[in-house]
């Protein structure tokens, strides 16, 4: 991976870990990504980060499946919950194929460039 490829999954993996939405399994996995990037451990790392990601990045989808689900309710509130649905349904009308909280958007676009982060 060339010096300028890293700086920009850097800047990605630190929106990942900064976001609010970032799930707790994601979070330690990210930050060890962030803290080994700069070691012979590069390529291991990464494929455990995309792996990862692979399990907690959300499609449009099933974002939009989750803003319906009374567990959404539950943590957001019925009136939030369906203020984010529209959010979701506007994203999703306007081609956004995943989820775009500041986890998952950042999320995407490492997995939609994986095979280029693993040569």
């Amino acid at each position: 991976m060339t010096p300028d490829v890293k700086d920009w999954m850097k800047g990605l993996v630190t929106e990942i870990v900064n976001a609010p939405s970032c799930c707790a399994e994601l979070k330690p996995v990210a930050e060890e990504w962030l803290k080994k990037c700069d070691t012979d451990e590069l390529m291991d790392v990464t494929k455990k980060l995309l792996d990862e990601l692979k399990l907690d990045v959300n499609t449009i989808d099933q974002t939009i499946a989750f803003t319906e689900s009374d567990v959404a309710k539950d943590m957001f509130g019925a009136e939030k919950a369906a203020e984010m649905k529209k959010q979701f349904e506007k994203a999703k009308a306007d081609g956004e194929e995943y989820c775009i909280c500041p986890a998952c958007k950042p999320g995407a676009v490492l997995l939609i460039h994986e095979e280029f982060l693993l040569k």
